[in-house]
């Protein structure tokens, strides 16, 4: 290694034994059996020791089916999506809204979905929407009952 002039300077101890201050605030000081010590960067983080980043472990899609990876330094979270709940090691399933509430108005039904739900017009009954709305009318006359 040479300075500016070219004058040969000596390289830096990377023997963290002697001096714990040379490691990344993101590594540890690891002391090998023949006496030897190194930088190490902690799980998380990629480098030589002494410079160490975080790595951003959502690139590699790890989090499981209907869940949203967030990186966090050293490590990442993984949620589940609106409309699903996490069970067990992180898995996601979808929420039947159908049975949590009364979610759909008079003459509905509510259908579940993943992710979501929707609301639509019993048999004999059409849509009509006010605004962003809906509303199901109709005439029961026009229904016909069969008797056994």
């Amino acid at each position: 290694m040479t300075d500016d002039n070219g004058t040969c300077i000596a390289q830096p101890s990377t023997n963290c034994l002697s001096n714990q201050n040379i490691c990344s605030t993101d590594a540890s000081c690891v002391t090998f059996f023949t006496g030897d010590s190194k930088c190490v960067c902690n799980d998380g983080f990629i480098g030589d020791g002494i410079l160490c980043t975080d790595i951003n472990e959502c690139r590699f899609d790890i989090c499981q089916e209907n869940a949203i990876c967030s990186n966090t330094v050293g490590s990442f979270t993984c949620e589940c999506k609106d409309g699903f709940q996490k069970i067990g090691a992180g898995f996601c399933i979808d929420i039947n809204e159908c049975t949590q509430a009364d979610l759909c108005g008079a003459n509905q039904i509510c259908e579940n979905n993943d992710g979501g739900y929707s609301c639509n017009c019993l048999d004999g009954y059409e849509q009509h929407y006010k605004g962003t709305e809906m509303s199901c009318t109709g005439d029961l006359s026009s229904l016909s009952c069969s008797i056994f």
